[in-house]
């Protein structure tokens, strides 16, 4: 069954800034309340520490399901989900997240004739847009949530919802209510055939008809169960779907015929090849596909237990099926299909917390989230497909990501961001601002950039040729870097950099500085090093493990965290003597921000 899904991470305290990553992320505390950490890593994952009770809560990763599905007629794609998850495609195997402007969860899309697409889901929401990228709020004049969403050949909307919601639109803008005639808890799916015959599916086998939308008719379906997903395909034939495996036909949206389709599955939605034949979709992986909505032939998804909550057919008869934990599977056949783990995939760099509280996330092929509370997150536009590596934020809240081939970012908010210029195409892997706003990112092959905006951007002389990966500053504006080789670089200004002896050839991943002016390194095998100036460094005690450790943060209470491969998680209350946390799952650890 289609099902709400949402992300629980506690919150303990004020947020604030701090911390670095395995993406280099690194800031200044500023506020003196902070004992909690966010932490990111493989697979989307987003981690709560708890310094003050020394636990660490809720280890998951965001959980987006994915809800709908449509395709225009160029073939873009447009699928929708929980948290305001709205993604794009023009073949279906390559995705971009798009600023929804809302965390609400999204239930149904549809597109229309001239290539636009319109999208419905809880509390009223109806988003509209021209080409599926940029969307528009509408007033939907209802708080119920809708569900489904259809067009006719004239551009006449229906979308249907709770308790009997029944809206039409000749523009998808305005939006009129009309009487359904029945209260049952929710009307769920809707299509039109080529003649404008609406049908509406929904609870306790639920369907109505209409010639126009205004004026509805209460049909017999025959069944009592719940139907979720209703389509037509080009000769005129519907196709209802619902619980326990319910599939029923009809010719006409009046009289209605049950067919056997092999399964007890709930099924949640169902859709119209360009052959006139069918493809159904439900839990448990459940694929169905039919010539004539009659006979039906399960086709496998592998070995997949999740539901699929909706299906596409763009004009090219590709084929695109989404559902829980983000999961999108691709087909050019119906039979042979492809997974595309497309909401967080891959793993995230990096971390970085504003004064008012907003959390930014960065990771591969450009993903950036952000929360406002760091329990529901949101999937933003990039615009760019480029690995992100890292991120910071300065004190009037601009943030400012960066990453492979020379990749910065900047915003003002962490929804809507700008592309800026870095002048090189080096792999940057971290970036961070000190007290007095100046931003510095460092990278490979030496790379360090410099800036006092975040938008123009000087190469500076590091003096060394390998990689730099973190950097962190001190209260006083002192840059600390570290990377490959044991490197520890140090400067008062970002422009003139100083070598420091490491002891240590083993490459620095991680670097922190708490409000006392000590400074934490951390890198592989377990390595951490201690310095009370940034100049003279020594081996901590044993950290107790030999995993790579990618990042390293401070609570303003002195208190360091560092994370590593395996799900790692080390606290020290002086940086000297560590203890490992019970980590309940083995992804690796990347970066971290403490609030």
């Amino acid at each position: 069954m289609k099902k709400l899904s949402t992300v629980f991470i506690t919150i303990f305290s004020v947020f604030v800034i701090a911390g670095c990553n395995s993406g280099g992320t690194s800031t200044s505390s500023i506020n003196s309340t902070n004992q909690g950490f966010m932490i990111v890593g493989d697979n989307g994952m987003i981690n709560n520490y708890d310094s003050i009770n020394n636990s660490y809560i809720n280890i998951l990763r965001p959980s987006i399901s994915l809800r709908g599905a449509a395709a225009n007629s160029s073939g873009k794609f447009v699928v929708v989900g929980n948290s305001g998850t709205i993604l794009t495609s023009s073949d279906g195997n390559n995705w971009l997240a798009r600023s929804s402007g809302t965390t609400r969860t999204f239930s149904g899309v549809t597109a229309n004739g001239n290539g636009g697409f319109v999208v419905v889901g809880t509390a009223g929401t109806i988003l509209t847009s021209s080409d599926g990228n940029n969307w528009v709020a509408e007033s939907s004049g209802t708080t119920r949530d809708i569900h489904g969403v259809t067009v006719n050949g004239s551009g006449t909307f229906v979308a249907v919802g709770n308790f009997g919601t029944i809206l039409t639109s000749s523009d998808g803008d305005s939006w009129v209510a009309e009487s359904s005639g029945v209260s049952v808890p929710a009307l769920s799916g809707v299509t039109v055939n080529s003649n404008g015959k609406f049908v509406v599916v929904g609870d306790s086998g639920t369907v109505l008809t209409s010639d126009n939308g205004n004026d509805w008719t209460l049909e017999s379906s025959g069944v009592g169960q719940t139907l979720i997903g209703v389509a037509v395909n080009s000769g005129g034939k519907f196709v209802a779907v619902g619980f326990a495996g319910t599939i029923l036909t009809s010719s006409n949206g009046s009289n209605w015929t049950a067919e056997s389709s092999g399964t007890i599955q709930t099924l949640n939605g169902v859709t119209a090849n360009n052959d006139g034949g069918f493809i159904v979709v439900g839990d448990a992986g459940t694929i169905l596909t039919s010539s004539d909505g009659s006979n039906w032939t399960a086709e496998s998804l592998g070995t997949t237990a999740q539901a699929v909550n909706g299906v596409a057919v763009n004009s090219n008869g590709k084929v695109v099926a989404v559902g829980d934990f983000g999961t999108i599977w691709t087909s050019n056949d119906e039979s042979n299909w492809t997974a595309h783990d497309a909401v967080t995939p891959w793993l995230l760099n990096g971390v970085a917390v504003n004064s008012s509280g907003n959390l930014v996330a960065v990771g591969f092929f450009g993903t950036i989230l952000t929360s406002s509370n760091g329990v529901n997150w949101v999937v933003e536009s990039s615009g760019i497909t480029e690995e992100l590596r890292g991120v910071t934020v300065n004190s009037n809240g601009k943030f400012v990501a960066v990453g492979s081939s020379g990749t910065i970012l900047t915003s003002s908010n962490g929804v809507s961001w700008a592309v800026e210029s870095s002048g090189i195409t080096q792999m940057l892997n971290g970036v961070t601002v000190n007290s007095n706003g100046k931003f510095v990112a460092v990278g490979s092959s030496g790379t360090i950039l410099t800036s006092s905006d975040g938008s123009d951007w000087v190469i500076e002389s590091s003096g060394v040729d390998w990689s730099l990966n973190a950097i962190t500053a001190e209260s006083n504006g002192v840059f600390i870097v570290v990377g490959s080789s044991g490197t520890i670089l140090t400067s008062s200004d970002g422009n003139t950099w100083v070598a420091e002896s490491s002891g240590t050839t083993d490459p620095l991943n991680g670097v922190a500085v708490n409000h006392d002016g000590k400074f934490i390194a951390v890198g592989d095998s377990g390595s951490i090093l201690t310095s009370i100036n940034g100049n003279n460094w020594m081996t901590a005690e044993s950290s107790g493990t030999e995993r790579n450790l990618h990042g390293v943060a401070s609570a303003n209470n002195g208190d360091f965290v560092a994370v590593g491969d395996s799900g790692v998680v080390l606290t020290s209350s002086d940086g000297n003597s560590w203890t490992a946390l019970t980590i309940m799952n083995g992804l690796n650890l990347y970066a971290l921000a403490a609030y």
